[in-house]
């Protein structure tokens, strides 16, 4: 019920319509190498914050920051799961680097190139009644932790 009711809430306040079905996860592990076939495999929120990233892109960088500072404020308010899904880059370097930035959330790796073919990529999932997930949001380009939580309070 809380999907269906997210879901609509979404749609109808700050999505005024919802895009084709996404579904991106073949090939994707965790950084403990296990793969994973559905996003339910590593979360049960109803509505995923994904970001497509990589190291060496600065914008990306500073996104996941804000990322980082605001997690704990989005899971107390919000049914919400950070995803970050780094783009080509070695496992050892993403490693090192979420050890490094204290990421809390869950990354995953696999991906050689975005899906729009530039970073940082940032979506909202939204989770189905019949299963899957359907787009709701996407922008190209860094959003700042301010515009997260000014975007998903909108659809609370």
């Amino acid at each position: 019920m809380l999907v269906l009711v997210l879901g609509s809430i979404f749609s109808a306040r700050i999505f005024p319509q919802l895009l084709r079905p996404y579904i991106f996860v073949e090939g994707l592990r965790t950084l403990e190498g296990r793969e994973i076939k559905s996003f339910g495999e590593i979360t049960d929120a109803p509505v995923l914050f994904i970001v497509f990233w990589d190291i060496s892109c600065g914008y990306c960088k500073q996104q996941l920051q804000d990322m980082v500072a605001i997690y704990p404020e989005v899971k107390s308010k919000y049914p919400v799961e950070f995803i970050a899904i780094n783009i080509g880059d070695s496992e050892r370097g993403v490693r090192g680097y979420v050890e490094k930035m204290k990421i809390p959330f869950p990354v995953l790796i696999g991906v050689r190139r975005s899906p729009v073919n530039a970073v940082p990529y940032s979506l909202i999932l939204i989770a189905q009644p019949e299963g899957g997930y359907q787009k709701a949001w996407e922008q190209i380009g860094m959003i700042s932790g301010e515009e997260i939580l000014i975007l998903l309070s909108k659809g609370k």
